[in-house]
């Protein structure tokens, strides 16, 4: 299935969905209960359709280094978050964080919990069309753990050469692993 194709069916499936934020506490719950071992981690500030991970970056902010991203152009630079980050809505209708921006490549970064549109099995993800994550996963080298609700899953996705497959993907049902990778 071409990605457009896939894209709106996705976000039909996702426009019935009306237990996002029940999913969304049970998808934070399970990365909770993995233990992660990390120093740093990327989240994002997510949107009506996506998996709010806000629960994660309060629990994260006061003892690891939290970094969230704002769009610049048509690239992603970070942002280190604490409790007394302020925030503007950004190009997207996004809270965006408001501090230093940091390039991907100068982060040290130990996960990054993303968002995504669509996936398949394999650990493949279609974003929204605009390659933000698939450039900085190419600039960033880190566990790369996908998050999203299981109506979001198709039979499989269409590739292109710059696209970055996932280690792993969280569903309010089940934990997607290749443990090939």
């Amino acid at each position: 299935m071409k990605k457009e194709e896939a894209r709106k069916i996705i976000r039909q499936n996702l426009a019935s969905f009306l237990k996002k934020d029940e999913a969304s506490k049970i998808i934070c719950q399970k990365i909770k209960d993995m233990d992660l071992q990390f120093k740093s981690i990327f989240l994002y500030k997510a949107l009506f359709s996506e998996v709010n991970v806000d629960e994660l970056i309060d629990l994260y902010k006061d003892n690891h280094t939290v970094y969230l991203p704002k769009v610049k152009g048509d690239d992603m630079v970070l942002i280190k978050v604490d409790c007394d980050t302020k925030y503007e809505i950004g190009p997207f209708n996004i809270l965006e964080p408001i501090g230093d921006e940091i390039s991907p490549s100068d982060a040290q970064i130990d996960v990054c919990i993303t968002p995504l549109l669509g996936f398949d099995e394999n650990l493949n993800r279609i974003g929204k069309g605009k390659g933000y994550y698939d450039k900085f996963f190419s600039k960033c080298k880190c566990k790369k753990i996908g998050v999203a609700f299981e109506t979001q899953k198709i039979d499989n996705v269409e590739m292109d050469t710059h696209d970055v497959p996932l280690d792993l993907i969280i569903t309010e049902d089940r934990i997607y692993a290749n443990n090939c990778r």
